[in-house]
């Protein structure tokens, strides 16, 4: 499963996966300009929401910064950007 931008998050770049869901670890794909392909998970996905792994430049959290809706990924309160009504991210199976 690959994440994309929204037209929200990132209108210049919808077309383009930013991570992709590999087993329950979320990495970089070589798409994101920030991130880029990683050997490490950045992110990883239990249940619905998304948490931050110690190979996170922020640092590991307890609490989740994402979550899942359908196929929608939105932040969550404890997200350092905020917590947005609109979904950053949208789900493809490719």
């Amino acid at each position: 499963m690959k994440f994309y931008n929204t037209s929200y998050s990132n209108p210049q770049d919808t077309t383009r996966p930013q991570y992709e869901l590999s087993g329950k670890n979320i990495y970089g794909t070589r798409d994101n300009p920030v991130q880029g392909p990683r050997l490490m998970p950045w992110f990883k996905l239990r249940g619905d929401k998304i948490f931050t792994t110690r190979h996170n430049p922020q640092g590991h959290s307890p609490l989740p910064w994402y979550r899942i809706k359908k196929d929608k990924v939105y932040t969550t309160v404890h997200n350092p950007n905020g917590h947005h009504a609109m979904p950053v991210f949208h789900l493809r199976r490719k």
